[in-house]
């Protein structure tokens, strides 16, 4: 494996669209398959992809076509590097970009519901523009939008020379319910976490440093604020000692609390490492990109779990993150999200989950009864086979989360409530969902559930009572029947579930916020 340290590390991504799309792009030139050797020499952009498809990174010649060293794409193998023109030796500097709402020089506005708004920035000729959120979309420079609740919109900025500026758009629609989420206040099961606040603030580029960090506080529940601004991966994370329990093989909060660990902008990323919470208490996770973590294959970390937590975890907010993977168990991967052993108390709120064979579960096993209290709102499920979540025993809150895939046969199941677990479901959309709500016939005795007020566009069931089912539910108007009375001890907004797609799409995940 090609360590990305030896090499620049200016990633852009830029997707290109032609008449006749190609395995490289115009003014490129071919130099190796993926897993064979490029050779050129010099300091290059170098593209990664094929048919008309590409991501692109500034890398140092020769090396080894390979993903790891490029950003994510979405694009079938084999895929090909090709390199551009040295360009003289020249630097390509990003353009700046100036912020417009509405003919105002401004990167956030407060609106009516139902308003207009446009996003006009410039420059307004001489690169190309690319959209995300607030329902935005395509690659015009300008984008006219309607939104009835708070959101984010990121424009991106690409300049002739390739290289790419961001600049985020705070919407705040007056009276929302929520839409848009906080950086700074959990609601739900997890309300009383506070993290790192009052602690000190320290800036992490490694993993090394983030560890090197958590273990030089006074005491292992000193407060601390690890701001994430760069990509972590094996290669830069080792051991520390002090006030913690680390390795170099996960970032670990094992024995500690009182910490927050935040993302900074879009740059804070795990490559291929995961989180671990062990006998651990107070803690946020916040605008980070966990991506490919693997429990088999190379390399491993975390059991394959982008997120773990287990053995007497309480007090967690887990807030605005993109947790991905490349594929399912076969593939070496585990879960995005587990809790087992011993959690309480704990809300996941506005994060992506992406691409995924199992999202999470809660309690490893029937005879796993000690998690409980656990709240999940304004998630995005997307492209996820199963375990949205899978409850045994404990209370769970599920309430304004959005579930889309491309068709119904790519999931295996969602809510999975079994051994007396309660869930509270209401307000969420589910898109193009094989058994949504279910109780499996994988374990003994079914858990239940009460439901209000959701959105069921193109659900499916291929599981039935004897037949992979325990129970589901009856679906009677367009709703999910319930089959117990359950309640939370909190206050909390409800969206309209129809608005859910346009909410979550454009605030969920890492990017989205200013933490």
């Amino acid at each position: 494996m090609i360590v990305r340290a030896l090499f620049a590390t200016a990633l852009f991504v830029f997707a290109i669209s032609t008449h006749a799309a190609t395995d490289y792009p115009t003014g490129y030139t071919k130099c190796a398959k993926e897993g064979e050797t490029c050779t050129f020499s010099g300091t290059r952009s170098v593209a990664y992809g094929k048919a008309g498809t590409f991501v692109y990174a500034t890398l140092t010649g020769p090396l080894t076509c390979s993903a790891s060293l490029f950003p994510t794409i979405n694009v079938g193998t084999p895929r090909y590097c090709s390199y551009g023109p040295t360009g003289g030796g020249g630097t390509c500097n990003p353009t700046a970009i100036t912020p417009f709402i509405n003919g105002a020089q401004t990167a956030s506005a407060t609106i009516s519901s139902g308003a207009q708004v446009v996003f006009a920035p410039t420059p307004s000729s001489g690169g190309s523009w690319s959209w995300s959120g607030c329902g935005t979309s395509g690659t015009a420079r300008q984008q006219t939008v309607t939104p009835t609740a708070s959101c984010s919109a990121t424009a991106t900025y690409t300049n002739s020379c390739g290289a790419t500026s961001t600049q985020l758009f705070s919407i705040t629609v007056s009276g929302s319910g929520g839409g848009g989420g906080s950086s700074g206040t959990p609601v739900g099961f997890g309300r009383a976490t506070t993290g790192g606040t009052g602690g000190a603030v320290v800036t992490a580029h490694t993993g090394a440093e983030i560890n090197a960090a958590l273990c030089a506080r006074a005491s292992v529940s000193t407060p601390l604020i690890i701001r994430v601004d760069g990509t972590i991966t094996h290669a830069n994370t080792t051991k520390a000692t002090g006030s913690c329990d680390t390795t170099a093989t996960e970032i670990q909060f094992k024995g500690v609390s009182n910490v927050s660990l935040i993302g900074v902008a879009n740059r804070g990323v795990l490559d291929q490492i995961g989180v671990h919470l062990r006998n651990t208490s107070n803690i946020i996770i916040q605008n980070l990109h966990i991506m490919n973590v693997k429990k088999s294959g190379s390399p491993v970390s975390n059991g394959g779990d982008a997120i773990g937590m287990e053995s007497t975890v309480t007090n967690v907010w887990v807030d605005h993150n993109t947790l991905e993977a490349s594929g399912g168990e076969s593939d070496g991967y585990d879960s995005l999200l587990d809790m087992k052993a011993g959690v309480t108390n704990v809300t996941v709120s506005y994060n992506h989950y992406r691409n995924s064979s199992r999202a999470g579960l809660i309690g490893s096993s029937d005879d796993d009864a000690a998690n409980t209290n656990i709240t999940f709102h304004h998630n995005w499920y997307e492209n996820i086979e199963q375990r949205t979540p899978l409850l045994r025993h404990g209370l769970v809150h599920t309430y304004n989360n959005y579930w889309s895939n491309v068709s119904n046969s790519d999931m295996i199941h969602g809510i999975n409530s079994r051994m007396s677990g309660r869930v509270l479901v209401e307000g969420n959309y589910f898109k193009n969902s094989n058994n949504p709500l279910i109780a499996s016939d994988d374990s003994p005795e079914p858990g239940c559930w009460q439901t209000r007020l959701n959105t069921l566009d193109s659900i499916s069931y291929d599981r039935s009572v004897g037949n992979g089912a325990l129970v589901i539910p009856v679906i009677t108007n367009g709703q999910f029947d319930s089959t117990c009375t359950v309640t939370v001890p909190y206050t909390y907004t409800l969206d309209a579930s129809a608005n859910i797609p346009s909410i979550v799409t454009g605030n969920a995940g890492f990017g989205k916020i200013n933490p």
